[in-house]
């Protein structure tokens, strides 16, 4: 059992790792963040802040700790990099949403150290508890403007980055059963309800591209529809005109005639 809850901590922290970097190149490829919901990754930010914060204060081990401050990290990059893609006319609209979302998501670091500090040590793992289901119902709100953002578009989303997230997250969720420890109750719930979801984005994405591509076909058939009969139209104004000039050339031909039995 140990062997095993080693090698799916290992996958779930590469899966991690990795997850944010196709959204990057994609990103980058294509010059835009349109597709990417600001009010998801703000949130995704705001729940690992969170979960910063709660590792830090609950001591927990040290590769929990550096995990969580990778994702942090990471997720201000996506924020930066989502910003820069950006029009000016966004960045105007959005920037006092970010002001108050920094000053409330500072507030309430801070708040939850005073909080955590000034409890008895038989507080302490309540706290983390609520914590925990705070950070939980945090990360699943995050992924709600992200599928309400996939009625509008999909383009300059990675479908890549929510496999990956799948990923680590069935790693990480088989880590806890095999652990079987009650207070992981949070994290199970969280990620059973995160991969359900993000297989809904999976299959959004993969539907639109499809239908997307049925509708360019579709649009280059009717295209090609349109020319052909556009040309067979053109043909028969030919063939219509060459029948006027060839009754023209009969008229002309018999005037001739007649003219010369005139002359006779």
């Amino acid at each position: 059992m140990d062997h095993i809850s080693y090698v799916l901590g290992i996958l779930s922290m590469c899966f991690y790792g990795i997850t944010y970097f196709p959204q990057f190149y994609e990103m980058y490829k294509k010059k835009s963040s349109e597709g990417v919901s600001i009010w998801a990754v703000l949130l995704w930010a705001q729940a690992d802040a969170l979960s910063l914060t709660g590792s830090i204060l609950l001591q927990l081990n040290i590769m929990i700790i550096v995990l969580c401050w990778y994702h942090f990290f990471m997720d201000l990059v996506f924020i930066v990099l989502f910003l820069f893609y950006q029009t000016r006319e966004f960045l105007a609209k959005i920037s006092s949403y970010l002001f108050v979302f920094a000053s409330v998501n500072v507030i309430l670091n801070i708040t939850i150290q005073i909080i955590f500090y000034s409890s008895n040590d038989a507080n302490i793992n309540m706290v983390g508890e609520v914590l925990a289901w705070v950070t939980m119902a945090i990360y699943l709100l995050g992924r709600v403007p992200q599928i309400l953002h996939l009625q509008k578009t999909i383009e300059g989303l990675s479908i890549l980055m929510f496999i990956f997230t799948v990923l680590g997250n069935a790693s990480y969720l088989g880590l806890l059963f095999i652990q079987n420890d009650p207070s992981n109750l949070p994290w199970i719930v969280l990620s059973i309800a995160l991969i359900i979801l993000d297989m809904y984005v999976i299959f959004t994405i993969l539907y639109k591209k499809y239908y997307r591509k049925q509708e360019i076909s579709l649009e280059e058939s009717n295209i090609s529809l349109e020319e052909s009969y556009r040309e067979s139209n053109i043909s028969l104004e030919e063939s219509y005109r060459s029948n006027i000039s060839l009754e023209e050339s009969n008229i002309s031909i018999e005037e001739s005639q007649e003219t010369i039995q005139n002359v006779d």
